[in-house]
């Protein structure tokens, strides 16, 4: 294990060392679900303008882009609109390639999620992200290869952080992300999506990126959730706490002076505003305004995406509904001048 992580430290450091170097290159972002948000993409690309994000985080669904098996499409008005006018401006997107297609996997109790699993389908993604790649050539952009690959497999984590999992995963990033980067020299590529919150996911990483090759890939994803409900304090020194102690553990004991810090794209990290929460709005709104410089402080995080722009409903008992720096009707909850004040002074 150490040997292979040695090693494959020294192909980072070939690859991406000069980037490392730039403490300041960081990114605060958003996600965004252009498909659904009310008034389309030019209401929603007024909000990102007036949040000063300097990047957003959207899905390209493979199964939209590729309707019919080799015929290649933008997946959607909305989301292409939105992409082009975040590259127009600058704003750097994190494009996630995945959610499955159809034509290569059924939806099975095993495989709920469609991941392409085989070699079949495993060439399909590799067509749909290389002609992704090719549609954003010579673009600024970040692919992301997959999203949650650990979640929503039939059988639970058992199966999804299994052996087989890994080298099915291992398999798509080796092939994909040299796909990407032979039509897009300027992309970035990262993978992951775990929590840094859950050991076994963190041995599952560490387990994954010893079996790539690499010299391809620019960083790790993680969803670092961090709030309990039942509490009023919304911890942000114990969210760079962990990211720390995964750093070290995925240099693998005694070999972190061999090499540089791993980067870390901080893809999902935001707090429900939910009604049976001890917490409110004002209290998440501080959160932010303590996590984000203690973030950007740590060389190796790259950027912070906050999950997500606006709430997927109204139903303040449903989690799912309330991460939103705006509310269903866009209305400001109180982080979002916290979001404009930052991210004016990045």
């Amino acid at each position: 294990m150490l040997k292979k992580m040695v090693h494959y430290l020294s192909l980072l450091t070939i690859l991406i060392g000069p980037s490392i170097a730039l403490a300041n290159d960081f990114l605060l972002g958003v996600g965004v679900h252009p498909q659904s948000f009310p008034g389309g993409a030019e209401s929603l690309f007024r909000q990102i303008e007036r949040l000063h994000a300097q990047s957003i985080r959207t899905d390209y669904p493979w199964y939209q882009v590729e309707g019919s098996k080799g015929v290649y499409t933008v997946p959607n008005k909305e989301i292409e609109d939105t992409l082009n006018k975040a590259i127009d401006k600058n704003i750097t997107p994190i494009i996630i390639l995945g959610y499955g297609n159809p034509i290569y996997n059924e939806k099975t109790k095993n495989n709920p999620r469609m991941k392409p699993i085989g070699e079949k389908s495993v060439a399909g993604f590799v067509n749909y992200a290389t002609w992704a790649s090719n549609h954003f050539a010579d673009k600024d952009v970040i692919f992301e290869i997959w999203n949650e690959w650990v979640q929503g497999g039939g059988g639970g984590k058992k199966i999804t952080l299994s052996d087989a999992s890994l080298r099915s995963y291992s398999n798509l990033i080796n092939k994909t992300c040299f796909a990407i980067k032979n039509n897009n020299r300027n992309a970035k590529v990262i993978i992951g999506s775990t929590s840094p919150f859950d050991n076994k996911s963190n041995f599952w990483l560490r387990s994954l990126i010893t079996n790539l090759d690499m010299k391809c890939v620019d960083g790790i994803s993680l969803h670092a959730y961090h709030y309990f409900p039942k509490r009023k304090t919304i911890n942000a020194e114990s969210v760079v706490k962990e990211l720390d102690e995964l750093q070290n553990y995925l240099h693998g004991s005694g070999s972190g002076k061999d090499g540089i810090p791993i980067p870390f794209y901080i893809t999902e990290i935001g707090v429900p505003g939910i009604s049976s929460a001890r917490y409110n709005d004002s209290d998440i709104a501080d959160y932010f305004e303590r996590l984000i410089p203690l973030l950007k402080s740590k060389s190796y995080i790259k950027g912070v995406w906050w999950y997500d722009l606006i709430d997927d409903g109204d139903n303040k008992d449903n989690i799912e509904h309330n991460f939103g720096l705006l509310n269903v009707n866009k209305m400001d909850k109180p982080v979002v001048n916290k979001f404009i004040s930052m991210a004016k002074g990045l």
